[in-house]
């Protein structure tokens, strides 16, 4: 579920589990689109979606015996009839806490599979990595600090007959590019170029219940802009105050500023002032 937006996203799906000890294996089975649901005229077209079935299988395990080493591996097959496409993505990620309040994570994934967008069919070829450490002191107000680096592959040869463009699936990118989500559909928002995103945070709980993050990105896409020749998208400052008032009421208060650099105005076509953005929200669960 996607529980930033307000149209959450669900699967209808078969799922199977099992735990023992410390190995956790999943298996699900979803079907995203289905022909006999897509509306059409009198005359039989389609007004809405594709003609086509697609589903989603994934396989997943993981092992959580030690602290230090917990490996998972997991591996998706996504066919989209309308596109005539057949795709895999599998990988490994890693994390742990070897030590106490230091923590890490590793992960790379790779996609493969056959396509036909348009008229061609073509051959898929991208990957995904990313890196992360983090650093949470034993003292008051536990200050930490995270490093983080993440790499989404792009493409800038349309016409070689391979799709170099890591598409992310059914990632809830609002977590993890920024709170003004520049990036929030990949690969569509950096043009099919992929995306590199180093940063870190800052977070400190100043007060009980009350948790400050300053966050810090610097993006730029994964392959030069064959056109405009140019590299750098941007940076992204967010400032972030939530307050959990009791079991039921969170406030939360956002502000973002986001510093455009060349790359970002050639490829949205946009200007170099600096944006602003934020928001206060009151979250109620019962």
């Amino acid at each position: 579920v996607a529980d930033w937006n307000d149209q959450g996203r669900v699967f209808d799906a078969v799922r199977l589990s099992l735990r023992r000890a410390a190995v956790e294996l999943d298996a699900f089975y979803a079907k995203t689109g289905e022909k006999q649901a897509f509306q059409k005229d009198a005359a039989g077209k389609v007004l809405r979606g594709a003609p086509e079935d697609a589903d989603l299988a994934v396989l997943h395990a993981r092992l959580t015996r030690f602290a230090a080493f917990r490996p998972s591996l997991t591996a998706v097959y996504d066919r989209v009839g309308a596109r005539r496409q057949h795709r895999v993505t599998a990988g490994l990620f890693l994390d742990g806490a070897p030590l106490k309040g230091l923590t890490y994570s590793a992960e790379f994934y790779y996609q493969a599979g056959r396509q036909r967008p348009q008229t061609t069919e073509e051959e898929i070829g991208a990957f995904f990595g990313a890196v992360g450490l983090g650093y949470t002191a034993a003292v008051r107000m536990s200050p930490s600090l995270s490093l983080w680096y993440e790499h989404v592959s792009g493409d800038d040869d349309k016409k070689d007959g391979t799709t170099r463009t890591f598409d992310t699936l059914f990632a809830t990118n609002h977590k993890f590019y920024g709170f003004m989500d520049l990036f929030l559909n990949l690969p569509a928002d950096t043009g099919g170029l992929g995306l590199q995103d180093l940063g870190g945070r800052l977070a400190l709980e100043p007060l009980r219940g009350v948790t400050l993050w300053l966050d810090f990105h610097h993006f730029e896409p994964a392959k030069r802009d064959p056109v405009y020749g140019t590299t750098t998208l941007g940076n992204e400052l967010d400032l972030l105050l939530r307050w959990k008032i009791n079991a039921y009421l969170t406030t939360e208060g956002v502000y973002g500023v986001f510093f455009p650099k060349l790359g970002i105005s050639n490829l949205r076509g946009g200007g170099k002032d600096t944006e602003h953005f934020g928001y206060v929200q009151l979250d109620l669960r019962i």
